[in-house]
């Protein structure tokens, strides 16, 4: 099992805003887009090569928290640090209704 973190005081409308901020500026697409469990796929770009970022989410509305599991990730591109630092910032981006 890869990398898991797990972010509390998540509302359902903070929810929704941290999967719309996440498609809108990063082109995530979580599957399937509506359930509380699945996986949120990012393709990142640089230098002309095209690599792929998949997490696992569930989403526990009874208990405010998200739980992500880091599956594939180019190590050499991105760091587990760089993950849970952006999605960081995309609760606080929602939380603060900029999202």
């Amino acid at each position: 099992m890869g990398a898991t973190k797990t972010f509390k005081d998540i509302t359902p409308t903070l929810w929704k805003c941290i999967k719309e901020t996440s498609m809108k500026e990063h082109g995530t697409v979580f599957s399937p887009p509506e359930a509380a469990t699945g996986t949120a796929t990012t393709i990142v770009k640089t230098l002309g090569l095209t690599f792929t970022v998949v997490l696992s989410f569930n989403y526990d509305s009874k208990k405010e928290r998200v739980t992500y599991i880091i599956h594939e990730r180019p190590s050499l591109v991105v760091s587990e640090k760089d993950i849970w630092d952006g999605i960081q910032r995309t609760i606080d981006k929602c939380g603060q209704g900029k999202g």
